[in-house]
């Protein structure tokens, strides 16, 4: 028997990516931890709602990059935020700015569970990862409900179609909630929220390998990860057994990144009114450069889905050249060059884009 379950809760449904997904915050993209928390937000909150947009400037998903730092073999590198410290600056300055106490708990933690029932019996859905099964694992869900005599919560989980009904959930294969308190007495001003994202931002960017509990391999984050994976792709070729499942992690992992920056490049140009005209200035550059970052990545690669990309066998086109799968560049050493090339120049307009935020930081 339920023990409770919260009503009209939004499904989690794939609607893809692209610049007109980012500016409606009726869909919900491949950015999934930003729809997935504007699900929940408009669900606790009766007035303020944020902006996805904002959601995703305010947490750092939009500046955020996190792959295995040792192989082409790993899935979660389509997340963000796949091993969040327990202060994670930008989940806590997103939730300062809704006037919200949060708790990031691990799944492995005492009290996981209770903690999560706890926010159910307040009538507040609890954001997650899961871990299990494999090809489920970085997919966020929504917990709604709970039955302790089963042991299971429900929920909303990210799926393609729209399923009517909530799903089973078992606790034990998820990897992390994070768990909304009661309100602040003080919520952030938006301007003072604007700026711990611009701090945030420049961290995330140069940040490096990490730990990464419950993964044996290293991980790193920032612009860091193109160099290493642009090495990674140079001896990437079609007769590798596992190239398939390679190719298909390093489309997730570019699909999320596109998605990201897209939201970084509308989050910088909108947080100009919450500036002086000394730093909109440049606000107003990076949002450029990203412009640029996002504009270079259409012009060279398309990422493909459903009918389309049964069509050519793939999910990534390589348009730069006469508009051929992946899996075709990739058979000679100078299509993997080309390949590895559009790594780095990703990482040469990151690197501009830090070296304004220096700027912005700077001028505070």
């Amino acid at each position: 028997m339920v023990d409770k379950n919260l009503p009209n809760v939004k499904p989690l449904i794939w609607m893809g990516i692209g610049r007109e997904l980012v500016t409606n915050d009726q869909v919900t993209d491949d950015l999934n931890i930003v729809p997935t928390m504007k699900i929940i937000f408009d669900y606790i909150e009766k007035e303020n709602h944020l902006s996805k947009i904002f959601i995703a400037g305010l947490s750092g998903a939009a500046f955020f990059i996190g792959w295995n730092a040792e192989t082409l073999l790993s899935g979660m590198g389509g997340s963000i935020y796949q091993f969040p410290r327990k202060d994670e600056p930008g989940i806590k300055n997103l939730f300062n700015t809704l006037g919200r106490e949060t708790k990031i708990i691990r799944q492995a933690e005492e009290g996981f569970k209770e903690e999560i029932i706890g926010s159910i019996d307040k009538n507040v859905p609890v954001f997650a990862v899961e871990w299990f099964p494999i090809e489920r694992r970085g997919h966020n869900v929504i917990i709604t409900g709970y039955d302790t005599s089963q042991n299971v919560f429900y929920g909303r989980i990210y799926d393609f179609t729209e399923v009517e009904d909530y799903v089973i959930i078992h606790p034990n294969e998820l990897h992390y909630a994070v768990v909304i308190g009661n309100k602040l007495s003080n919520p952030l001003p938006m301007e003072q929220a604007v700026r711990n994202s611009i701090t945030n931002a420049t961290e995330l960017l140069i940040k490096g390998i990490i730990d990464a509990p419950q993964e044996e391999e290293k991980w790193v984050c920032g612009v860091k990860a193109y160099k290493l994976h642009a090495e990674m792709v140079k001896s990437l070729h079609p007769t590798d057994e596992l190239y398939s499942l390679k190719e298909h992690f390093i489309f997730w992992q570019l699909e999320v990144l596109y998605q990201a920056r897209l939201y970084a490049q509308y989050y910088l140009a909108e947080c100009i009114k919450f500036v002086s005209l000394d730093i909109a200035k440049y606000l107003t550059q990076a949002s450029r450069i990203y412009n640029e970052f996002t504009t270079y990545f259409e012009s060279n690669l398309k990422l493909i889905f459903l009918e389309e990309a049964e069509k050519y066998k793939t999910n990534l086109l390589w348009i730069k050249d006469n508009q051929i799968p992946l899996y075709e560049l990739m058979q000679t050493q100078n299509g993997r060059n080309k390949f590895s090339q559009f790594f780095l120049t990703l990482m040469q307009k990151e690197e501009e884009i830090i070296q304004v935020l220096n700027l912005i930081d700077n001028r505070y």
